[in-house]
């Protein structure tokens, strides 16, 4: 009876097992159809290799033939998609690498806990952290391609880095415990693949994407700002889906505020593509809402190291950059810190050696000399100038475009013609070539003209009349009357349109009279030479008197 009865009980164990493997299996086939990787077979591909290759354990392979129906494992015609349920593959550790270092950083190693500077090419391993300095950056590259930016004084942890075996999937899990990072997320090869930012606040769930994240150090608060894609964030139990060009704000044991959208990207179109003259200066226009801006640069336009990184209230920066080719990238803030959309612009610097500064000759000056002189400073690496000399501030058309004068000033041989002109001068350094223009610099020349000659001076008893030739080029004429040489007591003096006057009557004695011409230039001559005036007494008769020159 006994022995009737352990059989029995074999048969009821052998039964349950079945039962249970069944039931393993069909869980199992639920979870792959969930969550499969698909791989499409190539020529010489077999079951076996493939299980070898992908799967964690061979225990696998029944169930990996008939979770894809294959009657044949050792002949699997090419081209056929397999599929392989995730939680079968390989789960191994991955590293991430420093691939761009600007300033300092350190490394806190999560095998012994020491701590030493970050250099570029620096495995990092889950568990290790590092810790960027003031004014510095480092970009991170996971085993899939996708990358982080690591601002300045940031903490970030490797919190997980694994990868299934060669499907190109990673895990990645990155806590950020300070600061601000910028990501550039690969696609997902697959449903295993995710990426994760954790901070004190918030989680930050994405797949292929790009988004900003930031972690206020004094007080659990995390910022995300969504570029491409969408980012799932998370928190106190709720989550949002925050899609491209939006951001979120979440506080730690708070769930996640709704999504908002992100200020506008500046306007750049009004910032020069080179600049030549230190400071290098940048204005663009202002921001609907928006409380600052951030401006970096970087010397391309992956901007996976920055080479300035700040804030600013004002809708300008200066800064200071070696020669080279750079791009600048710019973005509106709004009063809760959301930083918004990115306007990138590319621009060359070009200032070095710095340029020759003009001599004597200063902008807006009256130059009476038809052949005049030119002059600039010079510094002991020059070794040669470029002088330009044109009619209007483009030089398109210069009347002398002298590329290699090897003395510090220029005289013109001939007369120039009345008018208008512009002067720059540029230097050559042995080392590095010419360097940018001076500020160009107007004057207008025009040949000294005559002096308004009086006429004979008309006066009767009331009036009297003062007349004079006429003057080439004289928009106005200024003059003035006077009873002392230096022109300190004036009688009288007025501006008019034609060479002619009428004042009244001064009293009997000796006057000097002076006049000056205004061209259409609004340029203001000096005055003519003085003239002395002899007033009779009142004779009630008509006079005729007449100028007489007095050389003072």
């Amino acid at each position: 009876m006994t022995h009737k009865n352990n059989a029995a009980q074999q048969q009821l164990r052998k039964y349950t097992a079945t039962l249970l493997a069944a039931a393993l299996l069909v869980l199992l086939h639920a979870a792959a159809v969930a969550n499969d990787w698909i791989y499409t077979v190539r020529p010489g591909d077999t079951l076996w290799t493939l299980s070898e290759t992908h799967l964690s354990s061979m225990k696998y392979l029944d169930a990996l033939q008939r979770h894809n129906n294959i009657t044949d494992p050792q002949q699997i015609p090419p081209g056929t998609r397999l599929k392989f349920p995730v939680a079968w593959l390989k789960h191994q550790p991955a590293t991430a690498a420093v691939v761009s270092l600007q300033g300092e950083a350190s490394l806190i190693s999560a095998l012994d806990g020491s701590t030493r500077p970050l250099t570029v090419n620096t495995p990092l391993h889950t568990g290790d952290r590092i810790v960027t300095g003031p004014d510095s950056n480092l970009s991170i590259r996971f085993a899939d391609g996708s990358e982080l930016l690591v601002l300045s004084d940031s903490s970030v942890e490797m919190d997980s880095l694994s990868a299934y075996g060669t499907t190109g999937m990673v895990d990645t899990r990155i806590r950020l415990q300070g600061g601000r990072v910028d990501t550039r997320v690969k696609p997902g090869q697959g449903p295993g693949s995710r990426y994760n930012i954790i901070t004190p606040a918030a989680v930050a769930a994405v797949r292929g994407t790009q988004f900003r994240v930031s972690a206020e150090t004094d007080k659990p608060i995390a910022r995300s700002e969504v570029l491409e894609g969408k980012v799932s964030v998370s928190g106190a139990g709720a989550s949002q889906l925050v899609p491209g060009g939006f951001g979120i704000i979440a506080e730690a044991g708070q769930p996640p505020q709704p999504p908002r959208k992100l200020l506008a990207a500046p306007d750049l179109s009004t910032l020069p593509t080179l600049l030549d003259r230190p400071p290098l200066q940048f204005q663009w226009i202002t921001v609907e809402n928006a409380a600052s801006y951030r401006f970096q640069v970087a010397a391309n336009s992956q901007f996976d190291r920055l080479l300035a990184d700040s804030t600013t209230t004002q809708a300008a920066t200066t800064m200071d950059l070696p020669n080279g080719e750079y791009v600048l990238r710019i973005r509106a803030i709004d009063k809760d810190r959301l930083e918004g959309l990115d306007a990138l612009h590319a621009f060359t610097v070009d200032v070095r050696p710095q340029p020759p500064v003009p001599v004597g000759m200063r902008d807006g000056m009256l130059v009476q000399d038809l052949q005049p002189g030119f002059s600039w400073s010079t510094t002991p690496a020059d070794s040669a100038w470029y002088f330009q000399l044109a009619h209007n501030a483009g030089f398109d058309e210069p009347v002398f475009d002298l590329a290699d004068l090897r003395e510090p000033q220029f005289r013109p041989e001939q007369p120039l013609p009345e008018g208008d002109y512009f002067w720059r001068v540029a230097a050559y350094h042995g080392d590095s070539g010419r360097g940018p223009f001076s500020d160009a610099q107007h004057f207008r020349l025009r040949p000294v003209p005559e002096d308004p000659e009086p006429d004979p001076l008309l006066i009767n008893e009331h009036e009297m009349a003062f007349h004079w030739q006429t003057v080439g080029g004289a928009a106005r004429y200024h003059y003035q009357l006077a009873s002392d040489t230096d022109f300190d007591d004036i009688v009288s003096e007025g501006t008019v349109t034609t060479p002619h006057a009428v004042i009244p009557r001064p009293a009997r004695g000796q006057y000097y009279f002076r006049a000056q011409i205004v061209d259409v230039h609004t340029t203001t001559w000096p005055y003519s030479m003085t003239y002395l005036i002899s007033v009779p007494p009142v004779d009630y008769r008509p006079f005729l008197f007449v100028f007489i020159p007095q050389l003072l």
